[in-house]
């Protein structure tokens, strides 16, 4: 494929993702953007990059994604059109870079696979949250990885096997859920060779160690640092009406943020979908309040657990 044909394949990608998503631009901040962005003293802090990186008061270890948000607020503020922007244009560059992975799989379709990818429905929270720029920043990231280890695949160079595991150290570090990407890389070259070979095992050894440790980093934040969770309350009339954020509560008397009528839809079907699929809420304190947003009392063990399972994923 030309160069001409390549940059127009991929231009198209971005213009119908970008159309696709017009509306997201429009669109405010929402639920942990709250606590994660606008409410965040370490994203307004001076020294916010390197309090991020020390891992200092996060409840995750992201510190390149929270090293981005610091950016981003430097130069949109509580401009909520700018962080939409370049979290839809992030997923744009997500979709032409997995058109790029499947090509070089010798995928039949790979362009048509990719516009599905970019468009495709099961996407809009990722593309469509602000605070969920974690998922399209180490998504950019882990397929730059495996392009560049199918490169070294093809090529032996083994400078394009210490910038994909550089990709994939970055990748960590935007979010952790990628620990899955040495298992794509040995899929990748049984794929292309149909068997794998014991060296392409001990390739892979770097990339699972790296897994390892940022899992166990990973348990250990969540075990430590994690607030119990978000706190729902109903309201007189039905349906959930407030959020405490995490780390501010829950005491009685507590005065509660209100739910817009986007975020009462969202919360309200993520209640029953989570009731309906695993019986109980990840940590879960459910708020009987009185009056909405002044009055709280607060009843704990309503449901019960620790983790959702991720039936979704698998």
């Amino acid at each position: 494929m030309s160069g001409q044909a390549f940059l127009a394949k991929s231009g198209l990608i971005v213009l119908i993702t970008l159309a696709a998503y017009l509306p997201a631009l429009r669109g405010g901040f929402v639920f942990d953007d709250y606590p994660l962005i606008t409410e965040n003293g370490m994203v307004r802090a001076d020294d916010g990059i390197r309090l991020f990186w020390s891992g200092a008061g996060t409840a995750d270890y992201y510190p390149l994604t929270g090293s981005l948000w610091w950016l981003e607020w430097r130069w949109w503020g509580d401009h909520a059109m700018g962080y939409h922007v370049l979290d839809v244009l992030l997923h744009a560059a997500d979709a032409v870079l997995l058109w790029m992975i499947l090509r070089r799989l010798n995928i039949p379709g790979a362009w048509l696979a990719a516009l599905m990818f970019a468009i495709h429905p099961v996407n809009v929270a990722t593309a469509a949250w602000i605070s969920e720029q974690k998922n399209t920043l180490s998504m950019l990231f882990y397929a730059v990885a495996i392009l560049l280890y199918l490169r070294f695949n093809a090529e032996s160079r083994w400078r394009w096997y210490a910038w994909s595991l550089g990709a994939f150290l970055l990748a960590l570090c935007s979010k952790t859920a990628v620990v899955m990407l040495p298992f794509a890389l040995l899929g990748c070259v049984w794929w292309l060779h149909g068997r794998l070979r014991w060296k392409d095992w001990l390739r892979g050894a770097p990339f699972f160690a790296l897994s390892f440790l940022f899992g166990l980093v990973t348990v250990w934040f969540e075990r430590n640092h994690v607030p119990r969770g978000r706190i729902f309350f109903p309201t007189g009339g039905g349906g959930l009406g407030g959020l405490v954020l995490p780390g501010q509560g829950p005491v009685a008397g507590q005065p509660v943020r209100h739910l817009s009528e986007v975020e009462r839809r969202c919360v309200t079907g993520d209640v029953v979908a989570s009731i309906v699929v695993a019986g109980w809420m990840p940590g879960a304190v459910l708020v009987e309040a009185k009056d909405v947003g002044e009055a709280a009392v607060v009843r704990r063990g309503v449901f019960r657990g620790d983790a959702v399972p991720r039936v979704g994923i698998l």
